[in-house]
Formats: structure tokens, C-alpha cells, sequence
């Protein structure tokens, strides 16, 4: 490909460094990675996947590794492995080495072995960007650890980047969940003076994050708050978010009410 002027991409290294592992040449498969990266082909996510899955089959000393249970098998030994191999070949972790790390390991909700990978790489003076706070956050409020995930989201606000409303309705109803109901409300505030749509915030957190899980409370709080800022909602998402809040408290009187009975 290459003497044709054909420059191979990720897939073609990647079908490469794979059939390189499944006939146990594993140091074929950091050669070829060393090209692709001399040939300023950067990684991905499946690169390191398939790497870390013929490392970790050697170690195991079994002929097979299922990838989709690759992140619940591997340990952080196979990845201190897997960087010495990368030195031995004069190749250094990239941010996209330690985003699709810390991705592989968030899918397997194994948040210890996510942050011992992001201190890591802040020891190695590489700050995390904005997916790397993404997978981190998800996975903290997958594992009900709201409280580490608020310091995440602040994390990534004070390196300017600003979290996506998904994660903020992850959080809020989480903390109100587990009664914290003032830092939920602490949160809420601050997101308002952020740059975003009153609309989007109204349905994503109100409507469809405090309601459907039956806040009632304190989404008729937030949306007080809302008011009393000069938010702009549209009189149809207010309408909307009114008559839900209406139907949600009907519906918790009459469950009540049934209880009683």
C-alpha cells in the first residue's frame, strides 16, 4: 500500500496488529503500532483494545480472550505491561493512550482502576480532556459515588470545558436520590450561569431527570429558582413541565391515599 502512495488507516493497522497477536507475535504488534504511530496514525480506542487483549492472553497462557469481557479481566498490572512495552519501542502514552483506557475500564464500572489511570497521567503533566471527565462522571453515577462525580464535574468546569446537560441529569436527580437535596440544588443553581439553553435544562433536568423519577418537591423548587433568575422557558415547555408536576403530585396523593386505605 504504502510504495503505491496508499497510506494505511487505523483499521488496516489494526487488522494488522490483531493478526499479528492471534499468531503469538507479540512483539510484531508494538512494531506495528510504533509504524502507525511514526506514520502520525493516531490510535484508538480498538487499537488498544486488541493490544491489551494478546497481552493479556499471553498472560493468562490461554489461546483466547473474549473482548467484551476484556475490561472485566484485565488487571493494572497488564497495563504498567503494556507501557513498558510501549518505552521498549521509544513510544509515550498520548491522550487518546489514557481517554481509551479510562473509557475501557468507566464500560466496566470500575472506577478504582479509572482514577489510578487519570492520576497517572497528571503525573506524566498530560491534563484530562473533556471525554476523559465524560466516562468518569458516567461511571460515578452508574456506581451511585455522586459525591466524586460533583467533584469531577467541577474538575472539568475549572479546565474551561463545560459538562453536557446528560451528565448534569445523571447527577442531580442521583443526589436527590440519596438525600442531598442542598448540593443538588447548589449544582442546579450553578449550571444556570453557564451558557445554556433554559429550554434544554427545563426538559432534560426538570422533565425528564427530576420528575420521572417522582421529585416533585424539588423540581417545583428549581423551577422557583428558574423563575426568580429570568430564565427564558417557552410557554409550551412551562405548560409542559406545570402539567407534569401537577399529574406527578396527583399521582403520589393517590398512592398515598391507597396506603392508607
Amino acid at each position: 500500500m504504502e510504495r503505491e502512495g496508499v497510506a494505511p488507516d487505523a483499521v488496516t493497522y489494526n487488522t494488522s496488529i490483531d493478526g499479528c497477536g492471534h499468531m503469538g507475535y507479540i512483539n510484531r504488534t508494538f512494531d506495528t503500532l510504533k509504524r502507525m504511530m511514526d506514520a502520525s496514525c493516531e490510535p484508538d480506542y480498538g487499537t488498544y483494545c486488541i493490544l491489551l487483549k494478546h497481552l493479556l492472553k499471553g498472560n493468562l497462557n490461554v489461546s483466547y480472550v473474549d473482548a467484551s469481557a476484556l475490561w472485566n479481566l484485565i488487571e493494572l498490572d497488564t497495563f504498567w505491561q503494556f507501557l513498558e512495552r510501549m518505552s521498549q519501542y521509544c513510544l509515550n502514552p498520548t491522550m487518546k493512550t489514557y481517554s481509551s483506557l479510562i473509557a475501557g475500564f468507566c464500560k466496566a464500572s470500575r472506577i478504582k482502576e479509572a482514577c489510578v489511570l487519570l492520576d497517572h497521567m497528571r503525573r506524566k503533566d498530560i491534563t484530562p480532556n473533556e471525554e476523559i471527565y465524560m466516562s468518569l462522571i458516567k461511571c460515578c453515577c452508574d456506581r451511585k459515588f455522586f459525591e466524586k462525580a460533583l467533584l469531577f464535574i467541577n474538575n472539568m468546569i475549572e479546565c474551561g470545558f463545560q459538562p453536557h446537560l446528560d451528565l448534569y441529569q445523571l447527577l442531580i436527580p442521583g443526589l436527590c436520590n440519596e438525600g442531598e437535596f442542598e448540593k443538588a440544588k447548589s449544582l442546579f443553581s450553578d449550571l444556570l450561569e453557564l451558557r445554556y439553553n433554559h429550554d434544554e435544562v427545563a426538559w432534560k433536568i426538570l422533565i425528564d431527570g427530576l420528575l420521572k423519577v417522582g421529585h416533585v418537591g424539588i423540581c417545583s423548587q428549581m423551577l422557583s429558582t428558574m423563575e426568580n433568575t429570568q430564565c427564558c422557558i417557552s410557554s409550551q415547555t412551562y405548560a409542559m413541565l406545570t402539567n407534569g408536576m401537577h399529574e406527578a403530585s396527583g399521582s403520589l396523593v393517590g398512592a398515598l391515599q391507597g396506603e392508607a386505605n
